[in-house]
């Protein structure tokens, strides 16, 4: 067993589980603090997914309400237009002048 850990050492890598686990004393790492820093990594990880899924869920949000903003700046565009282009030829009709 020492053998393969020096393997996975020497090509960098990382097994989790029971096996490496259970090689405790013979390499200088007790098995619980093993497992302690195993689990340690693993809240680090979780940590930097959930901010990393909440800057992504932020950034998504802002050019949502961005859009949503131009939408309606486009409706109000296009109802200016169609106003004027109505009252225009509401115009021609009676012949008004402006």
């Amino acid at each position: 067993m020492p053998n393969t850990l020096v393997t996975l050492k020497k090509y960098g890598v990382i097994m989790m589980g029971l096996a490496l686990a259970k090689e405790r004393e013979q390499n200088g790492y007790p098995r619980k603090a093993f497992e302690a820093r195993l689990l340690q990594i693993g809240d680090t990880a979780r940590r930097a997914e959930q901010k990393l899924a909440l800057k992504i869920d932020e950034r998504i949000e802002k050019q949502y309400k961005k859009h949503e903003a131009s939408i309606v700046e486009v409706k109000k565009t296009v109802k200016t237009i169609q106003h004027r282009k109505h009252s225009n030829t509401i115009r021609k009709w009676f012949k008004l002048k402006k």
